[in-house]
C-alpha cells in the first residue's frame, strides 16, 4: 500500500507533468483533440437511446476531469484550449 507522501509525490508528479504537457504546441493539439473527443461542450443526452446518452455522459465526465486538471496547472490555458483556433 503506497503512503500518504508517495501518493502526494505521485500528484505533483502528475501535476508536473501536465505543466510540461501544456507548454508544448503537441501538447496543447492533443490535449485539444482529446477535449474534443470527449464532446465536453456539448449535450450528451441522446433522445431516442439511454445506452448512448450513458456513453456519452462516460465520454463528457473524461472531459470534464481533464478540464479539472488543466484548471488545476494553469488556469489561463483553459480558454486557449476550448475557444481558440488551431493554428
Amino acid at each position: 500500500m503506497a503512503t500518504v507522501q508517495s501518493q502526494e509525490l505521485k500528484h505533483l508528479q502528475e501535476q508536473e507533468d501536465l505543466k510540461q504537457l501544456l507548454k508544448t504546441p503537441a501538447g496543447v493539439r492533443v490535449l485539444r483533440r482529446i477535449l474534443k473527443q470527449t464532446a465536453v461542450l456539448s449535450p450528451s443526452y441522446s433522445e431516442k437511446d439511454p445506452y448512448a446518452t450513458a456513453h456519452n455522459e462516460g465520454l463528457r465526465r473524461t472531459g470534464l476531469w481533464l478540464l479539472t486538471e488543466i484548471e488545476r496547472v494553469d488556469k489561463s490555458k483553459l480558454t486557449t484550449l476550448l475557444f481558440e483556433q488551431e493554428k
